[in-house]
C-alpha cells in the first residue's frame, strides 16, 4: 500500500523585494566613474606635454638669440673697433659696450661686450624663457 501524493514546489517569493536592475546600475555608474578619471587624466598628462613643447620650442629660441648678440659682440670687437689689426687702441685695452637688440621672431638678446677682459655676455628671451651665454676669448 503505497500512496502517491504528488504536489507543486513553488518559490517562495513573497518575502523578497523586487530589486530590478540595482547591480547593474551600481557597476554602470562605476564604470562611468572610471573612464571619466581616466580621461581626465590623460587630458591633463596632453596638455602638460603641449606645454613642454612650447617651453622647449621658447627655449631654442632663447638660445639663439643669445648666439646672436655673441655674433655681434664677436663683429664689433674684430671688425667694428678694429681690435684684431690694431689691439693696442685705446677701446681695445679696456672698456665695455652693450649689445641689445630685438629680433624678427619676437625674441631679443641684451649683453656686453667687456673689451680689456676679452669676454661677451649675451643674455636671449624668447616669451618667458631666457638662457644666458659667455664667451671668453684670449689674444694673440
Amino acid at each position: 500500500m503505497y500512496m502517491l501524493l504528488s504536489c507543486e514546489l513553488k518559490p517562495k517569493t513573497s518575502n523578497l523585494k523586487p530589486r530590478k536592475g540595482q547591480a547593474m546600475l551600481l557597476a554602470v555608474l562605476a564604470m562611468g566613474g572610471i573612464i571619466l578619471g581616466a580621461t581626465a587624466i590623460g587630458g591633463f598628462l596632453m596638455i602638460h606635454q603641449i606645454r613642454q613643447t612650447t617651453t622647449a620650442e621658447h627655449s631654442a629660441e632663447a638660445i639663439f638669440a643669445a648666439d646672436a648678440g655673441l655674433e655681434r659682440g664677436l663683429y664689433q670687437y674684430f671688425k667694428v673697433f678694429g681690435c684684431d689689426s690694431a689691439p693696442t687702441s685705446s677701446i681695445c685695452i679696456s672698456g665695455s659696450t652693450p649689445l641689445s637688440d630685438s629680433l624678427s621672431n619676437g625674441s631679443s638678446y641684451a649683453g656686453t661686450l667687456t673689451v680689456g677682459n676679452k669676454q661677451i655676455l649675451s643674455r636671449g628671451t624668447a616669451v618667458n624663457a631666457r638662457r644666458a651665454l659667455l664667451l671668453l676669448f684670449g689674444g694673440y
